[in-house]
């Protein structure tokens, strides 16, 4: 990224909070920097960094306050579910299942959400510490 297009969303963003017409966290900001992300990494980037940076874009997607933001997280994490991501460690699993349960219950389509909730807290047995005996 050149310094001026760093220069100017800096300045874009204090004025934002000087104006008052701030939505924080700066979802679209973040949502913009993770696209240039991927966009710009090197052929030989390592397959858990590409997968890191895809989940927090679909975070930032989700939690958007923009309806097409959202719906544009859920499809990439639908699609992304079934074969981009490939290998993730249980907690980027755990995310996977969250992530569609919040756009989902964002999006209004409650019955979905609680299904990938309840998948969700399935997979919560793995987190879990044993108890001795």
């Amino acid at each position: 990224m050149d310094l001026e297009g760093v220069v100017g969303r800096f300045a874009g963003t204090v004025l934002a909070v000087l104006t008052r017409e701030d939505k924080f966290p700066l979802y679209d900001v973040m949502i913009y920097d993770y696209k240039e992300d991927l966009k710009n990494y090197p052929e030989e980037t390592p397959r858990d960094v590409i997968n890191d940076c895809i989940l927090k874009l679909c975070h930032a997607l989700v939690h958007s306050t923009d309806k097409q933001n959202f719906k544009e997280g859920i499809q990439k994490l639908e699609g992304d579910r079934r074969g981009v991501l490939g290998e993730l460690s249980p907690l980027q699993k755990r995310e996977m299942l969250y992530l569609p349960a919040v756009g989902y219950y964002r999006d209004g389509d409650y019955a979905t959400s609680l299904s990938y909730l309840d998948q969700c807290l399935e997979n919560l047995v793995f987190f879990l510490p044993i108890a001795a005996p």
